[in-house]
């Protein structure tokens, strides 16, 4: 259940955005309980869930991921002796206030390891309104994308959601590392983590090493590119930032 990025590495990083169970660790009234200091279990049995938000109504959804499918399948970029396969397994839920969940979308691409991980699939969701904006992950290069066929073209997207469950394309981010490559290094995409705003979404990618900002008009631009950090020996140097999720200040920042 662990993102991952490999630009200039060959270490995998465990970057936390995984969930295994939601338990209370977020609350809206309608899922309030009285002992605040007391964790339950509101929902089980989701497939690779990452990440999660509010709706403006209170409801709450979390991405899928997937437990990927039969092929065909592709190199896992951390460990490239192992392949991620491809299925349509991917889901955006959300959690019933009673507990439990029920998906809204379905159907949507997604890579796992044979042990289940997933590797690739919805990774966030982000509202502007009522419909739900995805994030769809990939890692490596994008260009691996057309090799596996089906809805495969949407991994390293955001997806615009509708209440019947039906989604679209809104741009494909991991294209404009492809075209841009604002960081430098070997070309990697990882979209992970996305704030929808009006008129704009900004898009964390771990493996670009970028912030990306999605117009409403679907052209991408480079937002921010962060900075290398320091080594810690006796690991080579220098540590890649590899961003994971993004959110707007009070201040607008």
């Amino acid at each position: 259940m662990q993102p991952f990025a490999t630009r200039r590495t060959v270490m995998h990083r465990n970057m936390a955005r995984g969930y295994a169970v939601l338990a209370g660790l977020v609350l809206a009234p309608s899922l309030a309980f009285a002992d605040v200091g007391a964790a339950r279990t509101i929902a089980s049995g989701l497939a690779n869930p990452r990440g999660l938000n509010f709706a403006p109504n209170g409801d709450l959804y979390v991405a899928e991921s997937g437990s990927g499918g039969n092929g065909p399948c592709t190199f896992s970029p951390p460990a490239p002796q192992v392949n991620r396969c491809y299925g349509e397994t991917g889901a955006v839920s959300r959690i019933l206030p009673e507990g439990g969940f029920e998906r809204v979308i379905t159907g949507l691409p997604s890579l796992a390891l044979s042990a289940g991980n997933a590797e690739g699939g919805p990774v966030d969701v982000s509202f502007v309104g009522t419909a739900p904006y995805v994030t769809m992950s990939w890692g490596g290069n994008p260009d691996i994308r057309a090799t596996l066929g089906g809805l495969s073209g949407m991994f390293g997207s955001v997806l615009h959601g509708t209440p019947a469950g039906t989604f679209q394309v809104v741009t494909d981010v991991s294209q404009h590392e492809v075209e841009h490559n604002p960081a430098g290094g070997n070309i990697d995409s990882n979209p992970y983590g996305t704030v929808a705003l009006p008129g704009r979404r900004v898009v964390a990618d771990a493996g670009a090493n970028a912030l990306i900002e999605v117009l409403a008009n679907g052209r991408t631009r480079t937002l921010a590119v962060l900075p290398f950090l320091p080594n810690v020996p006796p690991i080579p140097g220098p540590r890649e930032p590899v961003p994971t999720s993004v959110t707007q200040g009070p201040d607008g920042a």
